[in-house]
């Protein structure tokens, strides 16, 4: 699957046990690659047991804090760098127009 994913200099998600960061996909490619809908990434704690390898990733913004459904992928290419990186998946669809699927932070 290929994404077009923003930097967002203002990202810096981290996975609080390797503390790499943390690529972010919106609800419709969540959905493309894990089957699940909006209802259950809006419930982190409840949809946690319904795929191997969900992880909650805890988040903090101005708006508020809360948490993520994970899942560490093994082929992940951001730019020229490619490996295994965690990918949270937002409830929420980034760009009305598709301009762009994914979020990165601002030093990946």
């Amino acid at each position: 699957m290929t994404l077009i994913a923003l930097r967002d200099t203002g990202n810096d998600l981290r996975d609080p046990v390797t503390g790499k960061p943390v690529l972010i996909v919106d609800a419709l490619t969540a959905e493309g690659l894990t089957g699940l809908s909006r209802v259950q990434l809006e419930s982190p704690v409840e949809t946690m047991g319904t795929l191997p390898g969900l992880r909650l990733i805890p988040y903090k913004t101005v708006g508020g804090s809360g948490l993520l459904l994970g899942l560490w992928l093994q082929d992940v290419k951001i730019g020229s760098s490619q490996g295994s990186s965690l990918v949270a998946f937002s409830p929420e669809i980034f760009s009305a127009e598709g301009m762009y699927q994914a979020l990165t932070g601002g030093n990946v």
